[in-house]
């Protein structure tokens, strides 16, 4: 089975990478319900109030049993988008969430080839935690590439 790992390199995005990594995951976070069934709520950090948004359609890698990890190199951001990075990694697992804690702004750039080097997955994407970046074709793109390698060796399907 093809292993996908997702790159996040943040700063300053404390709000949104609860939002990104549910996304990704489509796995409810332990103490979080909603009254509507068209939603999913989202684990957001301390202070925060919890963000409902509509998942309609999205096709994740949980919801199809694909491998995954997700990478977010952190640039130490004062809006402490560390401490919600190490909290998700605590909720979903050492081996879903990857905390890469930079010393400092050290830039995008440099961001990927730091986190490239801790990349386990066949796969990569290479994602923005600020929403610029939808999850919706990274989901398709898997799903595509997992249907694909089903195709090419039924047999490991199975396994």
């Amino acid at each position: 089975m093809v292993k996908y790992s997702v790159l996040l390199p943040v700063y300053n995005e404390r709000e949104n990478l609860p939002l990104m990594v549910a996304m990704l995951d489509k796995v409810r976070p332990r103490g979080r319900r909603t009254s509507r069934p068209a939603a999913e709520t989202y684990w957001t950090p301390a202070r925060a109030t919890p963000r409902t948004q509509p998942l309609t359609g999205l096709q994740v890698f949980t919801e199809n049993s694909l491998e995954y990890e997700i990478i977010i190199v952190e640039d130490n951001s004062p809006d402490n988008t560390r401490e919600a990075a190490y909290e998700l990694q605590r909720l979903y697992g050492k081996s879903k969430i990857q905390v890469l804690a930079r010393e400092g702004k050290l830039g995008l750039g440099s961001a990927y080839i730091d986190g490239l080097k801790l990349v386990t997955g066949e796969m990569v994407f290479i994602m923005d935690a600020d929403m610029s970046h939808h999850v919706r074709p990274t989901a398709r793109a898997a799903t595509a590439a997992a249907a694909a390698a089903r195709r090419a060796h039924p047999h490991h399907a199975q396994m």
